[in-house]
């Protein structure tokens, strides 16, 4: 009886560091997937992670993968209007009118550690088939302006 209640408690007790140890590492992940650091990081790619060492992937897997605040380093190439909605967070977008008879309005927003500018390819080739874009920049992305509403 001593016997099974020693290794009951052994058991829970390892079933307790298993518990915090892997709500650790989810947390360290949650975190760094939704808070990004303010330098500009390469993207970790799988062909990066084949030339690590073991320490370092552990390292990653336990603290996560640091990712860089995406910046806009285009602008469009045609006229187009920064648009500004809210108080705080403020959103911002880029309103880009066709030169033809408009069919109508795409609304484009990037995918996750990407901005605006990432659309600026696809957004030409669908004011090319006569429909205006409307590019939204996402939360993470637009923290670095301080200006209001600019046509250029």
């Amino acid at each position: 009886m001593k016997r099974l209640s020693k290794w009951l408690k052994r058991i829970f007790l390892l079933l307790l560091i298993f518990f915090i140890g892997s709500n650790y590492i989810m947390y360290n992940h949650a975190y760094y997937f939704t808070h990004f650091v303010p330098k500009d990081i390469p993207k970790v790619k799988s062909q990066d992670l084949n030339k690590k060492g073991f320490w370092k992937k552990l390292k990653l897997a336990i603290f996560g993968v640091e990712i860089g605040k995406p910046r806009n380093k285009e602008t469009p190439d045609s006229t187009y209007k920064e648009v500004i909605f809210g108080q705080h967070p403020r959103l911002h977008a880029w309103w880009i009118p066709c030169n033809k008879q408009p069919k109508g309005v795409v609304i484009m927003f990037h995918g996750y550690n990407s901005c605006k500018s990432s659309q600026l390819e696809r957004a030409r080739i669908v004011r090319q088939l006569g429909f205006h874009t409307f590019l939204v920049d996402l939360l993470a992305c637009f923290l670095e302006y301080t200006f209001n509403v600019i046509t250029t």
